[in-house]
């Protein structure tokens, strides 16, 4: 399920381009680039 910011940003990102497609794109790659951060910060925590 979503959280409040996904929401958010998936309600903006739609206003500002008027395509779904264009979202869904932005949505995938933004959600990319946080998961690697997140692996990389439990990939950091794991060598101390």
């Amino acid at each position: 399920m979503a959280t409040m910011q996904q929401k958010v940003f998936c309600v903006l990102e739609y206003a500002r381009c008027l395509s779904v497609v264009t979202v869904q794109r932005a949505f995938r790659r933004r959600s990319s680039e946080l998961s690697t951060i997140v692996s990389t910060i439990q990939e950091d925590r794991s060598n101390y």
